[in-house]
């Protein structure tokens, strides 16, 4: 169901990177520095252009330097939500990463 309170909840974004969510086509969170931006795990997203059905698709690519090398990590959730606002059940993108050396 769609979360009641415009409430979304994630892992928290633990490196620096950009991040993105969207309701379909609509993006309705994002920002250049997730971890900056979005210091705690819970956020508030506009579900109103979710009109009965929609898809949740969250995305965060985490970087960051260690032992002197740069590395990347690609985050992604795809959550099906139903129903009007105001469920009675949040949904929490927990995200399944990869993660690339930059040299």
């Amino acid at each position: 169901p769609i979360p009641a309170g415009n409430a979304m909840r994630s892992t928290g974004y633990t490196h620096d990177g950009p991040c993105e969510v969207w309701l379909d086509d609509t993006m309705v969170l994002d920002g250049d520095n997730c971890h900056e931006k979005f210091p705690g795990k819970d956020y508030t997203v506009d579900y109103s252009s979710c009109k009965g059905t929609c898809t949740l698709h969250w995305y965060w690519l985490g970087m960051r330097f260690l032992k002197n090398d740069y590395s990347w990590q690609v985050y992604k959730a795809c959550i099906p939500l139903t129903g009007g606002a105001g469920g009675t059940t949040g949904s929490v993108a927990t995200g399944s990463g990869s993660q690339k050396n930059l040299r």
